[in-house]
């Protein structure tokens, strides 16, 4: 077994393993949608380099534009730093915007149910104090006429009214996509 001592350069394998966190930042830039490169903070000449990753399509090709880039970012280690801060702070907007989302849905859900209707409208009302109450309660009864049928317009219409009256209070999550 070799003794470490001063002198030691890192092995192959100790390079690969250093260099795998700046891979996988690339990685997660080339698979950026351009409304998210659009808002990072990267001088013009990196974000040159990225959208050419992002635009690259070819597999093999891809793959090389995704090493020059991670290059690139091992040789400008604070910009580095700055995109990876960058994508945990959206990764962070996304998660909130998705709980937000699933939130809604699922009170959606308790207003289609007959059961829980009447506790679900009251705490609508409750967080969205501009809800239209008799506008839940009439698109509740029209997804339960329409329950075990394919028409779900009003299951539709109570989430984008739940989505009106949420962004409207100014509870956090963001555009949320509609079901």
């Amino acid at each position: 077994m070799r003794q470490p001592d001063a002198d030691h350069t890192p092995s192959r394998s100790d390079r690969k393993r250093a260099d795998k966190p700046v891979q996988d930042l690339a990685r997660q830039l080339a698979e950026l949608p351009l409304s998210a490169y659009q808002a990072l903070p990267a001088p013009e000449d990196l974000k040159v380099e990225i959208l050419s990753a992002i635009r690259t399509t070819a597999h093999g090709a891809r793959n090389r534009q995704i090493k020059r880039l991670a290059s690139l970012l091992r040789r400008r280690e604070q910009d580095a730093e700055v995109l990876r801060d960058a994508l945990s702070g959206q990764a962070a907007i996304h998660r909130d915007q998705v709980q937000a989302h699933k939130g809604l849905e699922t009170l959606r859900d308790r207003l289609c149910d007959p059961d829980q209707t009447e506790t679900a409208v009251e705490e609508a009302v409750r967080r969205f104090p501009g809800v239209d109450r008799m506008n839940l309660l009439r698109l509740s009864r029209a997804a339960h006429a329409a329950k075990g049928t394919n028409d779900r317009r009003a299951y539709r219409e109570i989430f984008r009214c739940l989505h009106r009256a949420r962004e409207d209070a100014g509870e956090p999550g963001g555009e949320a996509a509609e079901e």
